[in-house]
């Protein structure tokens, strides 16, 4: 019996020492540049509905940013089509801004967001003109998340 438990240990001891030998390990180093990344998403259109000229209406537009560095929230027009009465973008001091055809304005700025991004309130007002015809028109605004400078 006591043949048997030593013959059992060295088995044993046999065993780990021939996992320990049948293993090896290494390390690798990964090297990898982050880039500056932006991102904005909001809804596709926002409806001002039916609206009398020179009576100004106000909508709200949530556009949700993700940013790792600090950055800019810009508006402009986008195309060539003229606006059938005065588009205007609140900033984030509370003043409005009237968005005209060369004019890419500041509207927000904030230091790198979380990696759920934050969530933008922009006001935006819209007072019919009327030099324009009666009709439905599609006026396109462009927002840009730009770094900060």
């Amino acid at each position: 019996m006591a043949k048997f438990k030593v013959l059992a240990a060295a088995l044993g001891i046999l065993l780990v020492l021939g996992a320990a030998a049948a293993q090896a390990s290494g390390v690798i180093t990964l090297e990898v540049e982050i880039l500056p990344g932006f991102r904005i998403s909001g809804p596709g259109s926002v409806s001002f509905g039916s609206l009398h000229p020179g009576i100004p209406e106000e909508r709200e537009l949530q556009l949700q940013v993700w940013s790792n560095v600090p950055w800019q929230l810009s508006a402009n027009y986008y195309g060539t089509v003229e606006a059938p009465g005065i588009v205007e973008v609140q900033g984030r001091n509370g003043t409005w801004i009237e968005l005209g055809s060369s004019t890419n304005l500041v509207i927000w700025d904030q230091p790198k967001t979380d990696p759920d991004g934050v969530v933008i309130k922009v006001p935006l007002r819209f007072t019919g003109s009327f030099s324009h015809d009666p009709g439905t028109y599609d006026i396109q605004i462009e927002f840009a998340v730009v770094p900060l400078l």
